[in-house]
């Protein structure tokens, strides 16, 4: 849901809604109604099916440009916070492939095959079920 997206952005959209949809706090409205009357989809369901749209940008340029090199690519060094979940672009990239059904061995490779023809790549970014957008822990 909304509240895994930081409470910045929470309270910025809900806000928002509260505002547009002229919600007093005493309504007791909860986000999910909010959200409900303005017709909006889950924030992390849509930030997920974007990203996978773009992943198949991605996939499809050329292995010597830049943004395609980044599938591959592992950060060295750096830190995070004690306790945070070292969860990178990669390991992103590949639970989505898996929740579209594409796995195996050389993922990447499948995936570009499959990226190739767009409008499969479309069916495959549709079929993707509601709540399987949210930040994953490892």
């Amino acid at each position: 849901m909304l509240q895994d997206c930081g409470y910045g952005l929470l309270h910025h959209v809900m806000c928002q809604f509260s505002v547009d949809s002229q919600a007093s706090w005493k309504d007791h409205t909860t986000n999910e109604e909010l959200l409900q009357k303005a017709g909006v989809g889950d924030l992390q369901d849509t930030v997920a099916t974007r990203r996978r749209r773009f992943i198949g940008h991605v996939l499809r340029l050329p292995t010597s440009r830049p943004a395609s090199l980044v599938l591959d690519w592992t950060p060295e060094g750096g830190s995070r916070r004690p306790g945070r979940p070292k969860w990178t672009w990669c390991d992103t990239f590949a639970e989505d492939m898996r929740e579209m059904g594409v796995s195996g061995s050389g993922i990447h490779d499948e995936a570009r095959s499959v990226a190739s023809d767009r409008a499969r790549w479309r069916q495959l970014v549709a079929s993707v079920p509601e709540g399987t957008g949210g930040p994953k822990s490892k």
